[in-house]
């Protein structure tokens, strides 16, 4: 939808002071699609890059702080290898919307994003009841529906909308009695197991008594882990989900280990340190995305004259304009600036180790860069000291062995937390 004539978003977000960087462009992004499929639309994360000129982890920051402050709804997308796919997402405009449509829409998608995950998403697609005279009704089908649900009608759905008056005093009734009234808790139980993998076929009854049993902190924390419980057990490889009323009675959430503290934004990375030198060789571990243009008439005159060849040629030309991020960090780095990273590879940093810029195992990593296309450190102002990946003990038989290894494992943790675009 390159070519949309409008974008949609909510108009409180754009005084909001949370918003940082290119945050209001992906939300514009994702707001052109907000006619399609009940406000949801499948973006690829690279491509939203491309289209905005920027690193992916620029976009993955801003669709993260969207989601914290409540403008975007995200869903992931496990792809059957267990790697990242492209996600689901819906602009947020005035208050919560239910839509569980997504799994009839993910056939028409897949061609264009790859498989989708296994998991199961609850659909009870409802049809409108009339049409304007004059105007064609629309086509019969499963996705021209809206989805039906126990949550609240999608926005704008006049026929499942209710009166806002009555609305208004059933949600005045439930603040008056807190989160201890009967409706209020029925309520978090359907938003929780909406989503849940197999709920469809499962017995209700059941799992909603058990969930009236927890005490009111069970129940925030059962709905605050679910997704990392379902992760877990993903990591562990276990083919069958639990039902809700055993999650409940049993507590299953319990076996989610804490998350350690970590800086939820980027920071200030000091040049050619160790975060700074896990976003730059994490930013090369990319397809170069820069603009490369063709041959100009000096380079045309180099072939030519015999004194490169074409290949050479374009080879230097992906070096100097490949990977943008890369260049503008070298550019602060020559000014004794350091470079905004996010946090998310501070844990594969923090075992990055010094190299000395006259020593083998730095003349190791000069020669790795060489061999893959990749801009080095700038020659002409170089620090005595640059962190590298970690290399095994014994490198001093074959530095380059080492090299290749360690950058291939550094490679394989990167696409663990950004995805499959970021390939050695």
């Amino acid at each position: 939808m390159s070519d949309a004539r409008f974008s949609i978003i909510p108009g409180w977000v754009v005084n909001d002071p949370r918003l940082k960087g290119k945050d209001l462009q992906v939300l514009c992004m994702l707001g052109r699609h907000t006619s399609r499929k009940h406000g949801w639309c499948r973006r690829s994360q690279v491509k939203m890059a491309l289209e905005l000129a920027c690193a992916r982890s620029t976009i993955f920051a801003s669709i993260t702080r969207l989601v914290e402050i409540g403008a975007v709804e995200r869903r992931e997308v496990p792809s059957e290898s267990g790697r990242d796919s492209a996600h689901w997402y819906r602009v947020i405009y005035d208050r919560e919307v239910s839509s569980n449509a997504i799994a009839a829409w993910d056939g028409e998608d897949e061609e264009e994003f790859g498989p989708i995950g296994n998991e199961e998403i609850v659909s009870n697609p409802c049809r409108h009841t009339g049409t304007p005279a004059g105007i064609p009704a629309p086509p019969a089908g499963p996705e021209s529906a809206p989805p039906a649900g126990s949550g609240p009608a999608p926005i704008n759905d006049s026929c499942l909308t209710p009166d806002a008056e009555p609305f208004e005093r059933a949600r005045e009734h439930d603040d008056a009695h807190g989160e201890d009234n009967p409706k209020t808790i029925e309520r978090a139980f359907w938003k929780l197991v909406k989503a849940w993998p197999g709920f469809d076929g499962m017995p209700k009854r059941n799992a909603l008594s058990e969930w009236f049993k927890l005490s009111s902190d069970d129940r925030r924390q059962a709905a605050e882990r679910f997704e990392a419980w379902l992760a877990l057990l993903k990591a562990q490889k276990k083919s069958h989900t639990p039902a809700p009323a055993t999650y409940f009675s049993e507590r299953l959430w319990r076996s989610v280990p804490d998350k350690p503290e970590t800086p939820a934004g980027p920071r200030l990375a000091a040049a050619y340190g160790k975060l700074w030198m896990a976003e730059r060789i994490a930013d090369l571990l990319r397809k170069p995305y820069g603009v490369i243009g063709g041959l100009t008439g000096f380079e045309q005159r180099q072939v030519q004259t015999g004194q490169k060849t074409a290949e050479e040629v374009y080879r230097e030309k992906i070096r100097r304009s490949g990977w943008t991020l890369v260049n503008t960090m070298h550019e602060r780095a020559a000014d004794a600036k350091g470079y905004p990273c996010l946090s998310e590879l501070l844990p594969f940093a923090e075992e990055f180790r010094q190299a000395h810029r006259d020593g083998d195992l730095y003349a190791a990593w000069r020669r790795e860069h060489e061999r893959r296309g990749w801009p080095f450190i700038d020659d002409t102002r170089p620090p005595e000291w640059v962190h590298f990946p970690p290399v095994v003990s014994g490198w001093e038989d074959n530095p380059d062995a080492a090299v290749f290894n360690a950058l291939e494992q550094f490679a394989a943790s990167v696409r663990e937390v950004r995805g499959d675009e970021y390939a050695a």
